[in-house]
């Protein structure tokens, strides 16, 4: 959405915030995780209604996306 309305710079701040949250969890588990906090970053991710939830294949979807982009 920030994109389409010419929010590029700030686009381009939430990707690269999301992206080495991930890549920091990814470092730390091994593998990535539900619900991360790209605010704190240093927070466990969030459990979520159905618990901690290993490999979630909408937080995979999104990184491999941003890091495209």
């Amino acid at each position: 959405g920030l994109d389409r309305y010419g929010f590029d710079a700030e686009a381009a701040e939430v990707r690269r915030r999301w992206c080495d949250t991930c890549a920091r969890g990814f470092a730390a588990a091994g593998t990535l995780l539900e619900k991360y906090n790209v605010a704190e970053p240093h927070c466990e991710p969030e459990h979520g209604v159905y618990g901690l939830v290993e490999g979630f294949g909408w937080t995979n979807g999104v990184f491999v996306d941003f890091v495209r982009k």
